[in-house]
């Protein structure tokens, strides 16, 4: 059962959406100023980025994003790591960051965004499927965080800095 379907799982989602509950000075900044960020605010490229999900792209790929970004997604999602990362190399192997939607992505790019989460790569996944996928992902981080809305977002923030945690969310 997805999370967000689980009546029990609700208050503890919302709970953590709004700040309350995280005591790392970096998840709660992440979850506040990036994932969360109010509509009324905007940043200045938001006029050459349509949709919301792309601009909270743009806004993951500022904070996390790398010289050299594999992208499994589409044209638009790849335009919107573009902005973010106007210096960086779209690149297939040995990536600083990794953005997948498994809409377009394949199986096998799956196994491609778990490995590279599991040498320590940020990723961004879309349209994960499920549970499983989810748990997948989360074992392939030793250290670091995740942040998982329940339905079709994943983010993988694997950092030896940073203590093991994962965060389901509403964003």
């Amino acid at each position: 059962m997805a999370a967000f379907l689980n009546p029990l799982k609700v208050p503890a989602m919302l709970r953590h959406s709004l700040g309350f509950g995280i005591h790392s000075p970096f998840a709660f900044g992440f979850i506040l100023d990036v994932l969360r960020l109010p509509r009324k605010y905007g940043y200045y490229a938001y006029d050459m980025i349509a949709g919301t999900r792309n601009r909270q792209l743009y806004r993951i790929s500022l904070v996390l994003g790398g010289a050299r970004i594999a992208v499994y997604a589409g044209a638009d999602m790849a335009a919107a790591v573009r902005q973010a990362c106007p210096a960086a190399r779209l690149v297939e192997k040995s990536p600083d960051f990794v953005v997948a939607d498994f809409d377009v992505a394949s199986e096998a790019d799956f196994e491609a965004v778990c490995v590279c989460i599991s040498a320590g790569v940020p990723a961004v996944i879309f349209n994960y499927g499920g549970n499983a996928a989810l748990r997948a992902v989360r074992r392939a981080m030793p250290s670091g965080m995740t942040f998982a809305n329940g339905t079709d977002k994943i983010v993988a923030v694997p950092s030896g800095s940073l203590p093991r945690q994962d965060f389901n969310l509403f964003f």
